[in-house]
């Protein structure tokens, strides 16, 4: 996979916090990069929608064969600007998954991330500008970090202690505790996978690794969201060239 897919970005907390560094990619690049690749063809439907979500599947059809992706958009993962246009960002994450399957790219694309986010620079060095389905006014406004690896974990802010009044740290230097947004979204999922009740409970608690949803950090949540919406769309796309 090229670098030149690929940006670094930041992800904030509510207070403009960087909780996390990683690379990521963005629906622009991944589009220039299917019609390089003999892009024919893109479709979507709406598989279910509501006030409260959206989802959509999106295939996209290049030289080596066809592929789908799922995206979903609910008023706890978009910014607050555009929760009437849900339909419109579940879209966009459906094409951006099916754009990732098609070309091989394991990074998620911005347009997919719930939190909000702040770009640091390209792979090749020159600043990105947030696409409008991941900028808010903590993204412009937030205080840079002092600089780090992005390995170096030890100065990220001290873990939230969720429902349970001891919890565990979930790794060495603890995290903040996983956000409603994403707990909601991961049972979502499972419940789209076709869990009930207990089993997706369970599901949930498998993906993050962890034994109770109170032990779950961001980070390990962001890591479930990418595996199951990743099954979600292999499953979907199981037969494709």
């Amino acid at each position: 996979m090229s670098s030149d897919l690929l940006v670094s970005i930041e992800i904030l907390d509510a207070e403009g916090n960087v909780t996390q560094e990683r690379l990521a990619t963005t629906y622009r690049k991944l589009l220039e990069a299917a019609h390089a690749a003999k892009l024919s063809a893109i479709s979507t439907e709406i598989v279910s929608a509501s006030p409260d979500s959206v989802i959509v599947r999106a295939t996209v059809t290049v030289s080596k064969g066809t592929f789908t992706g799922i995206g979903d958009a609910s008023p706890d993962n978009v910014p607050t600007h555009l929760r009437s246009s849900l339909p419109r960002v579940a879209e966009t994450r459906a094409i951006a998954r099916a754009l990732r399957a098609a070309l091989g790219v394991g990074h998620t694309a911005v347009e997919e991330i719930a939190d909000t986010i702040r770009f640091v620079k390209a792979a090749g060095g020159s600043k990105e500008r947030p696409p409008e389905s991941a900028r808010t006014s903590s993204t412009s406004a937030a205080p840079r970090s002092t600089a780090r690896t992005p390995g170096d974990r030890a100065d990220l802010p001290p873990r939230a202690r969720g429902r349970d009044p001891e919890p565990t740290q979930a790794g060495p230097n603890g995290g903040q505790a996983m956000s409603d947004s994403q707990r909601k979204l991961l049972f979502r999922l499972a419940y789209g996978e076709g869990h009930q009740g207990e089993g997706a409970k369970n599901r949930v608690l498998d993906a993050l690794g962890v034994q109770r949803l109170e032990h779950a950090t961001r980070l390990d949540a962001s890591r479930a969201i990418d595996n199951l919406k990743r099954a979600a769309g292999n499953g979907a796309s199981n037969g494709a060239g």
